[in-house]
């Protein structure tokens, strides 16, 4: 989202992807299911100062950078 009178850009995105292990119960029984489960991050910066996809995978993957604290109600779950 682009807000133009206060000059900045809101971004959604993901981080690094964490696998999650599910324990399960159906029809066929119990058993353990393995997946992924990605952090997801929003932020605001200056309109001018866009990010490019680039940008955000080097900050997210080489460590160029800070991340923003992940969403309050997922920070336990995401460890």
């Amino acid at each position: 989202h682009t807000d133009a009178v206060r000059g900045e850009i809101l971004y959604e995105a993901t981080g690094k992807p964490f696998v999650m292990y599910v324990a399960v119960s159906d029809a066929n029984g119990t058993r353990l299911t393995r997946g992924a489960a990605f952090n997801h991050y929003e932020l605001t910066d200056q309109l001018e100062q866009r990010l490019t996809d680039e940008d955000w995978q080097a900050k997210v993957y080489d460590g160029q950078g800070t991340l923003p604290a992940g969403d309050q109600w997922s920070r336990d779950l995401m460890q």
